[in-house]
């Protein structure tokens, strides 16, 4: 960055293209899976990518990332949504049973801020997920962080604080 307080263009552009290159490897070792539905009944909201991984006693005091996740969950329409997944290749596509349709759209509920949006027809789809009274909430946790070196090697480089949202 440049001295001053603003960043210059160039450094507004690359900063966050930069950052990205760290996701690029967990999104490139998964395999995307698409799950349709023969109702318009998938919901998508204002916060449209779930990470998802089944509850463990650590999601009290800790969250989890694009490593934890099991699934990478994103809608593309009423009726689909992508799902990257861990593991050998599977199908490609899946048509997928109505209990599974409505845990997803929880899920999504769950880790929205405002906004659950459905198909104008299908009032049942949203009429069945439950919304927090209040969005997700913001935990902090520290841990020892570290640093990768060029040639391999991790260092320790002190605490680092770990903020995560809660999922209800």
């Amino acid at each position: 960055m440049n001295g001053g307080n603003d960043p210059t263009q160039d450094e507004a552009v690359a900063l966050p293209l930069s950052s990205i290159q760290v996701c690029i490897p967990q999104f490139r070792s998964r395999h995307w899976r698409l799950e349709t539905s023969r109702k318009p009944i998938f919901l998508t909201s204002d916060a449209p990518l779930v990470l998802w991984r089944p509850e463990t006693p650590s999601d009290a005091y800790e969250g989890f990332g694009l490593e934890g996740a099991h699934e990478i969950r994103f809608p593309v329409s009423s009726t689909a949504q992508l799902v990257l997944v861990h593991g050998r290749p599977g199908a490609s596509t899946e048509e997928v049973k109505l209990g599974r349709v409505i845990s997803c759209n929880q899920d999504l509920a769950d880790s929205c801020e405002q906004v659950v949006v459905g198909h104008p027809d299908r009032h049942a789809a949203l009429d069945r997920v439950q919304l927090s009274k209040r969005g997700p909430t913001l935990r902090l946790n520290t841990a020892p962080g570290f640093r990768k070196n060029p040639d391999g090697t991790e260092e320790p480089m002190g605490d680092i604080l770990h903020m995560y949202t809660t999922r209800r």
